[in-house]
């Protein structure tokens, strides 16, 4: 999660120059936006429960229980979808992913709010999730509300970030433009040869512009 970039950016040894740090040096651009102070960020809860006697327990996470990094996507089976949630509440509800879902498991309803600002399913428009106890039982509605994309584009380079952010800022937009993940795509298919010293980050993220096939990636 981006929170858990800029964080790390505080902590002693963080690199400051090197393939590493320019592979996050968008997270970095955050971090000085902020002054270098992530207090409130650290003080963030990992997790937060609200328990009732009746409706049962209402638990918010980034990811899923298995982690910050393990995410519930629409096409996760049944059984990693139950190992996901253990042990499961009344209502779980997540991000991570970027992408909305609503499911049901067992007793549990499993709610993906998917993403404001950079929804990764094909769909601009920003998506949250409401959800409802009414009548002895809980439901889930995606909302998809549409906002001026282009003044969020134009945001990019009217703060700087498509300038100061780094090789990476580049994806980033066009996660925006396409809807669609990029950065852990090209993550998969570069990190390893970057930080080898095969490639540099610029040279990685241009080849993978100049390859609309790799763009399509969810």
């Amino acid at each position: 999660n981006h929170e858990g970039y800029v964080i790390w950016h505080a902590q002693s040894g963080a690199p400051r120059s090197g393939p590493l740090f320019d592979v996050f040096r968008y997270s970095y651009w955050t971090y000085e936006q902020l002054g270098a102070d992530v207090s409130v960020l650290k003080a963030m809860p990992k997790q937060v429960s609200k328990n009732h006697s009746e409706a049962g327990e209402f638990r918010v996470v980034h990811a899923s229980m298995k982690g910050e990094r393990r995410g519930i996507y629409p096409g996760t089976d049944e059984d990693a979808l139950l190992e996901l949630i253990a042990p499961p509440p009344a209502v779980l509800a997540v991000g991570h992913t970027h992408r909305p879902l609503i499911r049901r498991v067992e007793d549990a309803l499993v709610v993906n709010a998917g993403s404001v600002g950079l929804p990764f399913d094909g769909d601009q428009r920003a998506a949250y999730a409401q959800i409802v106890y009414k009548g002895g039982s809980w439901s889930a509605e995606i909302i998809r509300l549409s906002y001026d994309v282009a003044q969020a584009e134009r945001d990019f380079y009217a703060t700087g970030f498509l300038r100061d952010a780094g090789p990476l800022s580049r994806l980033i937009l066009l996660e925006l433009q396409l809807s669609l993940s990029q950065f852990h795509c090209w993550v998969n298919r570069y990190m390893d040869s970057v930080l080898e010293g095969e490639i540099s980050v610029d040279e990685a993220v241009e080849e993978y512009l100049g390859n609309p096939i790799t763009q399509l990636c969810w």
